[in-house]
């Protein structure tokens, strides 16, 4: 393990934000592990020259991380820094009616950035969240997609009414659209939980990659409380 101590960076990359001068750098961290194809990530927010502070270790389960994409973007008067990972993975439930493309999970993290001080923004990340395509087992076909697997579709939810009233807490209710299932979890692969029916009020009390945590008053007056996805809905318009 002696020969990692004095490698500083195994990849260096810059993303220069605006008028400031603040890259990333991404380091291997092997010192949790005793053979050299698993490893950490250590995150660092950098001068773009010699100076550096550590920003986060990444490790999941079972991979190595990878890195997917990573901005700074000025948002909501915030220099805000989003880094999004993944791992391959085969770790699923027993007998899963569903698995990830490919293996691949990927995770997204977001921090509020000042000067070289860099916080994690947990409303922010999860709205984002974390996820996978799922692949239904039987026909390999995709039946669900993560919505932010690429910087752009992040950016582009970044400019949306829908991001920006949740962050400014004015997004409170919505209405169904389409049938459909709401669930124990944010996840095709959760415990169903029943049904909802176009016309039907809900409260929101939360979101993640595009899956509402709603509050529903069924007819007999009692509460369900389960996720849905946010496109058999009005609210991710």
């Amino acid at each position: 393990m002696r020969r990692y101590i004095w490698v500083l960076f195994a990849f260096l990359s810059f993303d220069v934000y605006a008028d400031t001068n603040q890259c990333i750098a991404f380091k291997k961290d092997y010192s949790q592990y005793n053979n050299e194809n698993m490893y950490d990530l250590d995150a660092y927010i950098t001068d773009c020259q010699q100076s550096f502070k550590k920003i986060e270790t990444f490790g999941y389960f079972g991979d190595s991380p990878k890195v997917n994409y990573y901005f700074f973007q000025k948002n909501n008067g915030f220099n805000r820094l989003f880094i999004s990972t993944h791992v391959l993975t085969d770790q699923y439930e027993e007998k899963p009616k569903y698995v990830y493309e490919n293996g691949k999970y990927n995770f997204m993290k977001v921090y509020d950035c000042f000067d070289f001080i860099c916080k994690i923004n947990n409303k922010v990340t999860n709205f984002f969240g974390d996820g996978a395509n799922l692949v239904e087992i039987k026909n390999y076909k995709i039946v669900w997609e993560y919505p932010y697997a690429t910087e752009n579709n992040v950016k582009k939810d970044l400019n949306s009414n829908f991001f920006k009233n949740w962050l400014n807490n004015k997004l409170k209710n919505g209405i169904i659209k389409n049938k459909t299932k709401i669930y124990n979890d944010s996840g095709l692969n959760s415990e169903k939980l029943g049904y909802l029916v176009p016309g039907d009020n809900f409260n929101i009390i939360d979101i993640t990659s595009k899956w509402l945590k709603v509050s529903y008053i069924r007819s007999n007056k009692k509460i369900i409380i389960g996720w849905v996805r946010c496109e058999d809905t009005n609210v991710c318009n």
